[in-house]
């Protein structure tokens, strides 16, 4: 991987929204892998432990909650959590260390997120 790059865990369950995050992240030279559910992010997590996941809250077998409940309880910790959105009700959480963009974002924010910033809004 180019200087800068990080591997990237995407959790997303819409497969043409996950394909666009993955390429995009690719294209700037991050090492992206797309999951479509909690399970397959846990064991994708298992088998290479992620510097970063991005995490969507809705999820077909549970929540983005619920994988980083598993994560902290696996000891998976990853540099950076980002979790995804729709709802205001994502933006009021109490995890240190994770940053919740919510739906539509821009890319700049997810991508300024994954490189280190704390206020990626633009």
């Amino acid at each position: 991987m180019p200087d800068g790059a990080r591997s990237v865990l995407v959790v997303e369950d819409d497969p043409a929204f996950g394909r666009l995050l993955t390429d995009v992240l690719r294209g700037v030279g991050h090492d992206a892998v797309l999951a479509a559910t909690g399970a397959a992010a846990l064991e994708a997590m298992a088998a290479s432990p992620p510097a970063v996941v991005f995490v969507d809250v809705d999820l077909p077998d549970g929540t983005g909650w619920t994988v980083l409940d598993e994560m902290d309880r696996r000891g998976i910790a990853p540099d950076r959590v980002v979790v995804s959105s729709a709802s205001l009700a994502a933006l009021h959480h109490d995890r240190p260390g994770v940053f919740v963009l919510r739906k539509p974002f821009p890319i700049q924010s997810l991508l300024r997120l994954i490189d280190g910033d704390e206020f990626p809004e633009i």
